[in-house]
């Protein structure tokens, strides 16, 4: 909290991303003009802030503030007896001084947000995963975990397309898992939830079911040239290779503090080697530990969708923010 406050800045950020969120929520409140480039449910969420307090940057950005400090409140009970002290608080003490971490503490992105609620999507998972038979039926109170985390899922996919991986990453899970009625129940809910979500927004708003502009944009060979048209596969396995190398051996060293930041050098050797111990990684925590072999998966799907759909023009470390924590502990 200290080193957030130190690091608190009241002015927005020249990139225009962080603007962008609270031009959206202003033009639903005054114009009722539905948000539908990016995730809807930051420009929302400020929306509401703002209908409560009225236009205060500052009131807006703290909010940013308390997503963060309550993302490391709960990376704490998360992990807390799952893995060692020593990676535990060597990870809070990364984070919680890092400026490439600070830094969203105090801007209007939605790096804050999607982070808390993924934070808040874990503890339900940790919950869930207990069980240990493939006969499950659920009682009321597992119905109320599966229909909550499908909804942490509905939630994180509206705040970020690539909050998708979230029902990605449990389904996968669930079925390695041999957790078939757990699979088929949350995949239920959370269609229907996502069914029910884009029924009422098209018919509130008019806005058709395909309609997310970002989503339609990574498609593209070009995302600012449609004339250019859609990315084949070739394209899609370079952007790969080209964002792991950028975003594993450059800003993830950044970001922990192993290189320094007027290092912009990638290293693709670095880059395998992590591949290979994060490999290592999943066989070991899939006959040692239910929770961490879970966060392991949730890792390798959700940077996975991000290395294939970013454009290697973009190479901004904030994209991968969202994973930091995870990757710099595994």
């Amino acid at each position: 909290m200290l080193f957030s406050l130190l690091y608190f800045n009241i002015k927005p950020s020249i990139a225009g991303d962080d603007s962008s969120y609270i031009i959206r929520a202003i033009h639903f409140l005054e114009s009722d003009k539905f948000p539908t480039y990016q995730g809807p449910l930051y420009p929302l969420f400020l929306s509401l802030i703002i209908w409560i307090t009225g236009m205060n940057l500052v009131i807006l950005k703290l909010t940013s503030t308390v997503f963060m400090i309550g993302f490391i409140i709960l990376f704490y009970k998360n992990f807390k007896n799952k893995i060692s002290y020593i990676s535990l608080f060597y990870t809070i003490g990364i984070l919680s001084t890092s400026n490439y971490f600070l830094y969203f503490s105090s801007q209007t992105y939605s790096e804050a947000f999607f982070i808390f609620l993924q934070s808040i999507f874990f503890y339900l998972v940790f919950k869930g995963i207990t069980h240990k038979s493939s006969s499950w039926k659920p009682n009321t109170k597992e119905v109320c975990l599966i229909v909550l985390t499908a909804l942490l899922c509905v939630v994180l996919f509206l705040t970020r397309t690539v909050g998708f991986g979230a029902i990605l990453a449990i389904t996968v899970f669930y079925i390695l898992q041999k957790q078939y009625a757990r699979t088929f129940y949350i995949t239920v809910v959370f269609t229907a939830m996502l069914v029910s979500f884009f029924t009422i927004r098209a018919s509130a708003w008019d806005i058709p079911a395909r309609s997310g502009e970002q989503s339609l944009q990574l498609l593209q060979k070009d995302p600012y040239n449609k004339s250019k048209g859609k990315e084949d596969l070739k394209g899609f396995l370079i952007r790969f290779k080209d964002n792991s190398n950028l975003y594993l051996s450059k800003h993830l060293m950044h970001i922990t503090g192993l290189t320094s930041s007027s290092d912009r050098k990638t290293r693709p050797v670095l880059t395998l080697i992590l591949y290979i111990i994060f490999a290592l990684g999943i066989v070991v925590f899939a006959r040692k530990s239910k929770p961490l072999f879970f966060t392991a998966i949730y890792l390798a799907i959700m940077l996975g969708i991000t290395f294939f759909s970013l454009q290697k023009k973009w190479d901004q470390y904030r994209l991968i923010i969202f994973c930091s924590h995870g990757i710099t502990y595994a």
